[in-house]
């Protein structure tokens, strides 16, 4: 049996009623995909919260842990800073450009006589900061709920601290005085050990490479005795932890994240302003964009989320496991440049040289505890090892390992002295080859990482 002809007026009732679907499922998929991004960045953010770690500068404030004021060393650290003097005229630029002298290098008379002054204008400064690192514990005044605007004068300052210290040793009457001064140099870092943000761990470490610098210096000038020897190398084993890093990449996201969920005028004071702009973002805006309505910025924010929980968890690995960091970070800050995640892409890429920078800081702490240990068997037997292996278990325990390749460190005796050292990031062995104090930009040669003592 033939079925009837379509009538003009169902055929169109049909024909709209396609085009209708047609031109819904598009809006269909779009609010299904919305709702799966909603639940998808809302699980990221409860298992953060539900880790009991801080999702918001806000909440930073909460984590980073209370001290009591009459233990708090950052008190007292900061009327150090409000003591510290310089040069009323261009000396102060010329205090800037002396550099600390490596290994068989001296300061020249007319740089003692000049950083003497420097010292001694600052004697006041300097006293407080030995009452400050008497104290036990520190927590330095800071809101982190400003997020990339959250002030943090305090870090420049614990710099030249340091840069004070470095040559106060260097200059020293005796070793037991600069002995003392690389020890308060050390304290000095560990007082940021707390500090939850990324660049506060950054002037840890270069604090911690100040104070190796000194250390080379002075083996290279003096013979220390063994109680100044065992004091230092407690210090310095003291020092390498592993889940510093891990600490300051939770605390960057926490701060981060508000950023995703700006509101239209504060993308506008973003987008006009540079981070060092004293403004806030709230926790989280009521306003929405039209952006923000699309899901780009969620979808950006997952992105976010997803990379730092990987960077997290390489950071909270040894070196030289945790050295993937830096190539997971370049193909993750590439991705979110090619796939338009505009937040992401501005904040990812500065984490690619992080865990090399804090490999590089494990080096120097292992090189000098070798070199302390090397000088005790210098003292007690009149001469250097033939090896390292000679060392245990009297004066080391066991060699450490190289953080850029997991092999023992390497030892070289020189004709007069010894180098140590690491084969670097490149990963290649170059004889303990040492970069120079002034290198030049055009110089492609490849150097380790040395502690050499030419004595």
């Amino acid at each position: 049996m033939i079925p009837p002809p379509l009538s003009c007026k169902r055929v169109r009732r049909v024909s709209w009623g396609i085009a209708i679907s047609l031109a819904l499922l598009p809006i269909l998929i779009f609010l299904i995909w919305r709702i799966v991004l909603a639940r998808q960045v809302s699980a990221e953010l409860n298992a953060i919260r539900d880790a009991g770690l801080p999702s918001s500068g806000k909440d930073l404030n909460d984590w980073y842990a209370a001290v009591p004021a009459e233990k708090n060393s950052a008190l007292v650290m900061t009327q150090a800073f409000d003591l510290m003097r310089n040069f009323p005229d261009d000396r102060s630029n010329t205090l800037q450009k002396i550099k600390f002298p490596r290994s068989g290098e001296k300061l020249t008379a007319e740089e003692q006589k000049f950083f003497s002054e420097y010292l001694r204008m600052n004697r006041e400064a300097l006293a407080k900061v030995g009452d400050a690192i008497q104290l036990p514990e520190t927590r330095y005044p800071v809101d982190w709920s400003m997020g990339l605007a959250t002030p943090l004068p305090h870090l420049p300052k614990l710099k030249e601290c340091g840069r004070m210290l470095q040559f106060q040793s260097c200059l020293a009457e005796d070793s037991a005085k600069a002995t003392e001064a690389i020890q308060s140099l050390l304290v000095l870092a560990r007082s940021l050990e707390t500090d939850p943000c990324l660049i506060s761990q950054l002037v840890r470490i270069a604090l911690i490479n100040m104070a190796t610098l000194a250390l080379e210096h002075e083996l290279n000038e003096n013979i220390l005795p063994e109680l100044q020897l065992t004091q230092l190398a407690a210090a310095f084993s003291a020092l390498e932890k592993t889940n510093l890093m891990t600490k300051a990449l939770i605390a960057d996201r926490a701060m981060y994240i508000p950023y995703f969920r700006m509101n239209f005028a504060e993308m506008q004071r973003f987008g006009e302003s540079d981070t060092n702009d004293e403004w806030t973002i709230p926790p989280k805006s009521t306003q929405w964009t039209f952006l923000g309505a699309t899901g780009f910025f969620e979808r950006d924010l997952l992105f976010y989320l997803r990379a730092m929980e990987t960077n997290i968890s390489l950071a909270s690995l040894s070196p030289p496991k945790s050295l993937l960091m830096t190539n997971v970070a370049a193909r993750t800050s590439a991705k979110a440049k090619s796939g338009f995640y505009i937040f992401s892409g501005m904040f990812l890429p500065a984490l690619g040289k992080v865990s090399v920078k804090e490999a590089n800081s494990f080096a120097l702490i292992r090189l000098t505890q070798i070199a302390l240990a090397l000088e005790q068997f210098r003292e007690k037997n009149g001469e250097l090892p033939e090896t390292l292996n000679s060392l245990s278990p009297l004066f080391q325990m066991s060699i450490p390992e190289d953080p850029f390749d997991g092999k023992p460190l390497r030892y070289k005796r020189l004709e007069k002295g010894y180098v140590i050292y690491s084969v670097g990031s490149d990963a290649q062995d170059n004889s303990g080859l040492e970069k120079p104090s002034s290198q030049k930009p055009s110089d492609q040669t490849a150097y380790d990482i040395t502690f050499t003592v030419k004595r």
